[in-house]
């Protein structure tokens, strides 16, 4: 038997595989197999047809062109090759156009393998460490003894059939290539040139019943060192690959693509050219993926059949239901591909917006993202939906027992600097600086009663607490410098928390995504000065060579999350350039963007009409139980529908969710990301039918919106809204796990049932990428003409976020703004328009955003009297782009907002409403030695804020039990705080400003009944 396979001809090494990879190959895919020697699997099969074909080739001779299909930028040329004994080779040879407008040729169509095809029975599909695996029933090598066969491998999963293209002809626009094999049904591929690039279609007949599935090389193979970048997403970027190949799955994938990039050479004048294949998006299934029905669709290997890199599709996945044919079945399947003399970024874009049609598609459901904030606001205050332990100063954690998390303290404060809400200040936000000013970590909890992940109690552990201690440890330099800020600067004793001993603060937090740098900037917009900002342009220079540019060839654990551990963190690159202007940092914040991008969804792509959801009133979802405190708890699940599985870990059979027929674009996919592969497919730990998750947590947003602006770039901005606009109404829960749109409700975290993971500590940097979002589109829609200033909550994971909240800034020409965002201020609330409010001592300003694509009539409604305006004088607007401002009289009907447009309102105040400016705090923290038999240190601190009453907060810093009853006492105010467990500590608020403030502390040991008493003062 011939098997027909060709070897690349046209780049150098004809088989190409190096003697080392060679081996390395080899020995992966023997491990790969069970009960199985490496000699007796169809890898051999690979082998021999490649050695057999090698001399195949050396004496081809090219006769003639067959067919030919062009557009304007490509060409693919059928090439008729007389390849001995009468035999012939049809060869696509594909051609991009060069600058100098001639074509010049990519892929010669020479090469093993271009069309093969699998065929098995009994294979069964699984994932193992997120990349496919198979099971047949039998060993497919044509041994004398059937045995079991695990690969990983997609070329080892049944057995091959290699084919020969041998006719092609014109038929109508496209070209028919008649494929040929001695062991497998002829397969016609239909060749045709669209709008996105070339479409291939294979079409063939069951010769007999079984498990098929056809794979499509149309480019050459290349070796490992000769790749620039490749991108499968979500698993390789920069030059990772495997050791041997790989198969991802379309339903596992972001985009359904796979891209190599290589050095376009001397025909493109050296610069990058990016080739793959792509799904066809129209074949994408629709239904959401589970565990045990993957809607494979598609899959996916970066490297060839000989272990090189060479893009291969497959369909149907061999496994998959849709792989299954009774005999004289026909069936077809369409493949993409893609080029363009172009880095791997822009030819993704492309694909994004050509290919798969992503388009800026989505609008607010029930309310405004204004209205969303202010939803979350509430939230905050809520007594038990908040998720807030009053005691230990944080929100709960429900992946451990009894343990809160602060994950960005920082939004918590400006939440209640722009509501100018006293309750939320006192409740949240001051309790929230008295955790940094304490709590050595961002977990805290009580020792002995805190417990790991799966819910067992244990002693100490990364999340136990250790003695309180000022400041924290895992925020640095830029949380201090944020929480500084914020507080208007009226506390310098914060400033060697910023800059202890004139250096930016280290962090031993390994979670974060922000580079070195970052403190750095920080530290700048601390204290500038024009050797710091050099010093950080430089370090910035070499983190854009070694990690945004990066060559990095090492596999990232399927347990990192995708947007700290798989890329570089470029989020800081757009601030510098705002700094320094330079280009460069711009471009390379734009390539670092695209990795993000990568891991954002672009299919599946919903039918227009309506879609039911939550059928029979159910919803499945992810059904895992978690802890609120002590307790396994989740919203609107009752104790009778739990149940515990063999482990301990507890589950929901599921949700009552009413049945209804929505929007399909309101619950499509397209735009979400993900947290990391481990949590996106959970098998086998989760249980059947258990759905994969994407995440309503896109803290990115904010950042791409800016660049896209900043880059001119539309794609960016497009992905940005994707991720935000009609995600929710309130905070939604963390995990998209199905269709439905229950967080978009603004009752959701409060009514719920929970069918999104409610994750308490993920409140408030949900909160912090919806304001910033919400300022940056300000920002951007008005040309810069609306500018804040801004601090930066980051340091955990990958919750980046600009905040805002304490200093004044401008709208246009009108100056000494301060932003402000309350409830019952604006009566005017219409979900197709965002609003922000600024006032100065003279005036109110409204910032109306538009999110439909028609022009909208709008006009203010705002409540006059709070706000102090005087409606007998004329206010004025301004439209973004218009050159000046307008009058507005009192009987005006409103103007017109452009589509997805901005409009200002500027009201004057009947009276100025100016305060006295506050002073900074006089003096700095205090401590009292205790000794350790008293609890060590007694701490205290006066906090002062620019819109609220003096604080004082005081501690004990010593160990973690309960020996003690503290009494704390606080003068002039007279309030009194008992606490007879750990932590021991108090605030008093409020407390008078001007006034020197005594802290009276006595500690009683329980059992020797030993009192130590002490007194400190803070003067104003």
């Amino acid at each position: 038997m011939v098997l027909w396979a060709v070897v690349l001809s046209f780049l150098p090494g004809v088989l190409g595989l190096a003697q080392d990879e060679a081996a390395e190959l080899a020995r992966s895919r023997e491990m790969s197999t069970a009960n199985s020697a490496p000699e007796r699997l169809a890898y051999d099969v690979w082998g021999r047809a490649a050695e057999e074909q090698a001399g195949l080739l050396a004496g081809a001779v090219r006769k003639r062109v067959l067919a030919e299909l062009a557009s304007p930028s490509e060409r693919v040329s059928f090439v008729e090759y007389d390849v001995g004994g009468e035999r012939t080779w049809v060869a696509p040879e594909i051609s991009r156009r060069t600058e100098a407008g001639e074509f010049a040729v990519i892929s010669d169509g020479l090469h093993f393998p271009q069309v093969f095809m699998l065929h098995g029975e009994g294979v069964v599909l699984g994932i193992s460490d997120f990349a496919a695996k198979w099971t047949s029933a039998a060993d497919h090598s044509g041994g004398n003894q059937a045995r079991k066969v695990v690969s990983s491998d997609p070329f080892l999963a049944a057995a091959p059939s290699l084919y020969r293209p041998v006719s092609a002809r014109m038929e109508g626009g496209a070209v028919v290539v008649r494929n040929v094999a001695d062991d497998g049904p002829e397969i016609e591929a239909v060749w045709s040139m669209g709008e996105h690039g070339l479409q291939v279609e294979c079409r063939w007949t069951v010769s007999r019943g079984g498990q098929y599935s056809v794979g499509f090389a149309p480019f050459a193979s290349v070796a490992r060192e000769q790749i620039l970048n490749v991108l499968l997403p979500p698993r390789n970027q920069y030059r990772r690959l495997p050791a041997s190949p790989q198969m991802l799955l379309s339903s596992m994938m972001p985009h359904a693509l796979a891209l190599v990039e290589v050095d376009g050479g001397k025909p493109f004048g050296g610069r990058p050219l990016t080739y793959g294949v792509a799904a066809d998006p129209r074949a994408l299934a629709t239904e959401w993926p589970t565990n045990m029905r993957l809607q494979a669709s598609y899959g996916f290997s970066l490297l060839g059949a000989d272990g090189r890199v060479q893009p291969t599709i497959f369909a149907p996945v061999l496994g998959d239901p849709d792989s299954t044919f009774e005999q004289g079945q026909t069936s077809s399947v369409v493949f993409r591909t893609l080029v363009a003399p172009l880095p791997w970024h822009e030819l993704l874009g492309q694909a994004i917006t050509g290919l798969f049609a992503v388009r800026d598609y989505r609008y607010p459901v029930e309310t405004s993202l204004s209205g969303a904030a202010l939803n979350i606001f509430d939230l905050l205050n809520h007594e038990h939906a908040a998720g807030w332990n009053p005691e230990l100063k944080g929100f709960y954690n429900i992946e451990f027992k009894s343990g809160v998390t602060q994950a960005a303290p920082l939004a918590v404060l400006s939440a209640a600097m722009l509501s100018r809400d006293e309750t939320l200040y006192r409740e949240r936000a001051l309790p929230t600086i008295a955790y940094l000013l304490s709590r050595p970590g961002a977990h805290f909890g009580r020792l002995g009663e805190i417990g790991n992940w799966s819910g067992a109690p244990f002693g100490k552990s990364v999340y136990a607490p250790v003695k309180l201690a000022a400041p924290n440890r895992f925020y640095g330099t830029t949380l201090w410098q944020g929480l500084h800020g914020l507080t208007g600067r009226l506390n310098p004793w914060m400033e060697p928390f910023v800059l202890p001993d004139g250096k930016v603060r280290p962090t031993p937090n390994k979670t974060q995504s922000a580079p070195a740098w970052s403190a750095q900037m920080a530290a700048y917009r601390f204290r500038p000065s024009d050797s710091l900002l050099e010093s950080i342009k430089d370090e910035a220079g070499r983190f854009i060579a070694e990690e945004v540019t990066s060559r990095d060839t090492e596999m990232v654990p399927v347990t990192a999350f995708y947007d700290v551990n798989t890329y570089a963190d470029w989020s800081d690159l757009p601030d510098l350039y705002e700094l320094t202007g330079d280009r460069a940092i711009l471009d390379a914040a734009r390539v670092g963007a695209y990795h993000t991008v990568a891991g954002i969804w672009s299919h599946p792509i919903l039918p227009e009409e309506s879609m039911k959801i939550h059928p029979d009133d159910s919803f499945r979802g992810d059904t895992r139980v978690l802890f609120r405190g002590a307790e396994w708890y989740r919203l609107g699940v009752g104790e009778d529908d739990l149940y515990e599985d063999a482990s301990g870990r507890r589950w929901t059979k599921g949700f009552t969710v009413p049945e209804k027929s929505v929007p399909s674009w309101q619950v499509s996919p397209i735009g979400l990301g993900f947290e990391q592969p481990s949590t996106f497919y959970l098998m086998p730990t989760v249980k059947e039918g258990e759905a994969v998750r994407k995440v309503f947590m896109s803290a990115t947003a904010p950042a791409l919106l800016r660049l896209g602006y900043l880059a001119k770039d539309p794609l960016l901005t497009t992905v940005a809204r994707n991720l935000v606009i009609g995600r929710f109404g309130n905070y939604p829960g963390y995990y998209a796990s199905g269709y439905t749109d229950s967080g978009t409700r603004g009752d959701f975290p409060v009514a719920g049932p929970d069918v999104n993971r409610i994750y308490y500590h993920h409140i408030p940097p949900h909160l912090a990428f919806t304001l910033d979002f919400l300022v940056t589109q300000a920002i951007t829609r008005s040309g810069g003409e609306v500018d804040f200033p801004w601090v930066k909550q980051q340091g955990y994971a990958w919750f980046t976020s600009r905040v805002y909240g304490a200093d004044p800034g401008r709208v246009y020409d009108v100056k000494d703004l301060r932003l402000l965002l309350a409830r019952g201020l604006n009566r005017a609330e219409n979900p197709l328009v965002d609003w922000l409010l600024a006032e100065s001592p003279t005036e109110v300003v409204l910032i109306a955003m538009s999110q439909s694509d028609q022009p909208l009539d709008y006009r203010p409604d705002l409540e006059w009297e709070k706000l102090g305006i005087d409606r007998a004088q004329t206010g004025r607007f301004r439209v973004a782009g218009e050159d000046s401002w307008r009058a507005l009289s009192a009987g005006d009907s409103g103007i017109t907002i452009p589509p997805k447009g901005l409009a200002v309102f500027r009201f004057p105040r009947g009276a100025a409403q100016v305060s006295a400016p506050k002073q900074p705090v006089g003096s700095g923290p205090v401590q009292s030695e205790l000794g350790g038999e008293f609890g060590g240190q007694l701490h205290a601190f006066r906090i002062r804020n620019p819109y609220f009453e003096d604080a004082v907060f005081a501690y004990l810093s010593g160990g973690t039990g309960d020996p003690y009853t503290v009494a704390f006492s606080f003068e002039p105010t007279g309030e009194e705080v008992s606490r007879d467990r750990f932590p021991y500590e108090a605030i008093a608020y409020p407390v008078p400003a001007g006034e020197t403030v005594r802290v009276r502390v006595v500690v009683t040991d329980k059992e020797t009944k030993q009192q130590k008493e002490c007194l400190v003062e803070l003067k104003p």
